[in-house]
């Protein structure tokens, strides 16, 4: 009896701990394969008052293997061996199965490895002898994967342990069995370029590409992912206009946490802190000894110098002076017994800097 071979069994799984998706790759949905290889096998019954064993070698014909991948990209592998079970009907046996894996996904790139361990059972019937038998199975081996993830294969070992029953002429026999099998699985995914981008923390944009939006209130109170901004582009410059910033007398891991969730890139000169995105300053702060910020000044890229004043109004009353700056542009103050809000333009757009009412403003008119 070949079920090692066959690589038959339906099997309940094994979900292990996935390593989180590369936001920059496309995510998989669902994928059909095809399979084949050659397996070896190793069979000892025993019963009735005696035992026998037996070793055979056989093709393992072609698989239809489905994948049914999470949002961490573990894979759910079914695979159906029809090949298998029509070249057993064509000579007179009939047998049925399936094998289920779990594939969780190790790591990115490429070549990836693959462990995927299973268990299942197999069912044959041919000239009064019928059986069947319970198998633990692992494939282990590495997969290549290319045309931006739609397309993989699979090269694989897969070991197998086998228990179960045979029975013929009334006389029952236990089973047991080991084997191992060689495996190639050639298959083609879908994929979902929108989720990807969705895993990203709060899915905020990491790369090229389609990006699933949600409403979510923005720093001046309006919506920092619109419905009109379709790609990562738009949404990088609506991050650039309307920048969050560490609070004042926040400390540095939580301005470093601040910039990230951000997308921006960190730099920690010690007594000054920035955040960029693309080249372009989100952010800068003056850190006390303490670690504390207490002057940050954020760069909202595209933004207009009436509107973002009539913003603070809403909030600060009325500024409490306004001067003509060094570029031109006027220099608008608001001064609290808590901390003073200064804000003025450039050419490509506000500068709004905020300060510990001890410390001293910042330059309201620096280069990003």
């Amino acid at each position: 009896m070949k079920t090692m071979a066959a690589g038959l069994g339906l099997l309940v799984g094994m979900v292990l701990v996935t390593t989180p998706s590369n936001a920059d790759e496309p995510v998989r949905t669902f994928g059909v394969g095809v399979g084949g290889g050659y397996g070896w096998e190793a069979i000892y019954l025993t019963g009735g008052g005696a035992s026998a064993s037996a070793t055979d070698g056989a093709a393992v014909y072609p698989t239809v293997d489905l994948h049914f991948l999470n949002e961490k990209q573990g894979s759910w592998d079914l695979s159906l061996p029809i090949g298998n079970t029509i070249h057993a009907a064509a000579n007179g046996t009939a047998s049925v199965g399936a094998s289920l894996y779990y594939r969780p996904k190790y790591s990115t790139g490429s070549v990836r490895g693959v462990l995927a361990p299973g268990i299942g059972f197999t069912y044959v019937s041919a000239g009064g002898v019928s059986g069947g038998s319970a198998q633990f199975k692992v494939r282990a081996g590495f997969e290549l994967v290319g045309a931006d993830e739609h397309f993989g294969v699979q090269f694989l070992a897969e070991p197998a342990l086998a228990a179960g029953a045979l029975s013929a002429s009334g006389t029952e026999v236990g089973l047991f069995g080991i084997g191992i099998t060689g495996l190639v699985v050639v298959s083609l995914y879908q994929t979902h370029e929108a989720l990807q981008k969705a895993k990203s923390a709060e899915g905020l944009p990491s790369g090229d590409g389609p990006l699933q939006y949600r409403e979510a209130p923005g720093a001046d109170g309006g919506l920092r992912y619109r419905e009109e901004d379709r790609d990562v582009e738009d949404a990088i410059r609506s991050i650039q206009k309307h920048p969050k910033f560490p609070e004042l007398g926040a400390t540095k891991p939580e301005a470093k946490a601040t910039c990230e969730h951000e997308r921006g890139q960190w730099t920690d000169q010690g007594g000054k802190v920035d955040c960029k995105i693309r080249g372009e300053t989100l952010f800068t702060c003056d850190v006390a000894a303490d670690s504390t910020m207490t002057t940050c000044t954020r760069y909202k890229l595209g933004a207009d110098l009436a509107d973002e004043r009539d913003s603070i109004v809403e909030t600060s009353g009325k500024p409490t002076s306004v001067r003509p700056g060094e570029r031109g542009f006027r220099v608008y103050t608001w001064t609290a017994p808590t901390k003073t809000i200064t804000l003025t333009a450039y050419p490509a757009g506000v500068i709004v800097t905020e300060s510990l009412a001890e410390a001293k403003p910042a330059d309201v008119t620096p280069s990003p």
